[in-house]
C-alpha cells in the first residue's frame, strides 16, 4: 500500500467521522438547531399542494401549537400556490413538534416535508 494513498484515506476518514452523528448515521440538515428568526422560529414546508391556501395551512399546522404567521408563496399569473410555504410559531416547542409531526403527513394529497427555515451556523 502506498504510503500517500493511506494518508489520503486516513484524512478522509478523518473528515467521514465528523461528519457522522453519535449513532453513526450521516449529518444532515435535520440535524441542525435553528435558529430563533426575529420573530420566532420559521419552518419551511415543501410538496405543499398548489391549491393549498393560507387559512388552510394555518388551520393544519394548528394543531402543533399557536401559529404566528403563515406565507404561502403564490404565483400572480395563476393564483395557485408554488408548492412551499413558511409557517412561523413563537414558541420553540410547538415550532419543533410541527417539524417532526407534519414532515411526512399527508395534507390535501401531498406528502408534506418540513424542516427548519433558518439553522445556527455553529462554524460562526
Amino acid at each position: 500500500l502506498c504510503l500517500k494513498h493511506s494518508a489520503a484515506a486516513a484524512a478522509m476518514d478523518s473528515t467521514d467521522r465528523r461528519s457522522r452523528r453519535d449513532d453513526g448515521r450521516r449529518r444532515s440538515k435535520r440535524d441542525e438547531e435553528p435558529e430563533e428568526g426575529v420573530n420566532g422560529f420559521l419552518l419551511l414546508v415543501r410538496n405543499l399542494s398548489p391549491e393549498a391556501q393560507e387559512d388552510e395551512v394555518i388551520d393544519f399546522f394548528s394543531q402543533y401549537g399557536t401559529v404566528g404567521n403563515v406565507a404561502v408563496n403564490m404565483d400572480k399569473r395563476t393564483n395557485m400556490g408554488k408548492g412551499y410555504a413558511f409557517v412561523q410559531y413563537e414558541d420553540f416547542s410547538a415550532a419543533r413538534e410541527a417539524r417532526s409531526k407534519a414532515d411526512g403527513e399527508d395534507f390535501m394529497g401531498q406528502n408534506l416535508l418540513v424542516d427548519w427555515a433558518i439553522i445556527s451556523d455553529s462554524r460562526r
